[in-house]
């Protein structure tokens, strides 16, 4: 969720294509579903005033075996996005 007004109104960051493209590896997976319970794990953390760290990891692909690693995606997010 998103707010630009101090919590008065929130805004699903993720509910529009290109802003899941953006902030995710949708690039990597076949539906948004199979992207969405690939995520291990999301953190946001400061990067400055009017920016943040969001850190995803997942599992890079979809699959019938079991692999024991995770990718990691960084980006950060700005006010203006």
């Amino acid at each position: 969720m998103r707010t630009d007004d101090g919590g008065e109104t929130w805004d699903d960051l993720l509910a529009t294509p290109a802003t899941l493209a953006r902030y995710l590896p949708v690039e990597q997976f076949p539906t948004e579903k199979s992207l969405l319970e690939s995520i291990v794990s999301a953190e946001l953390r400061p990067a400055s005033r009017t920016a943040v760290y969001l850190t995803v990891r997942y599992h890079p692909y979809e699959s019938v075996h079991v692999y024991d690693f995770e990718a990691v995606r960084q980006i950060v997010m700005t006010a203006d996005a």
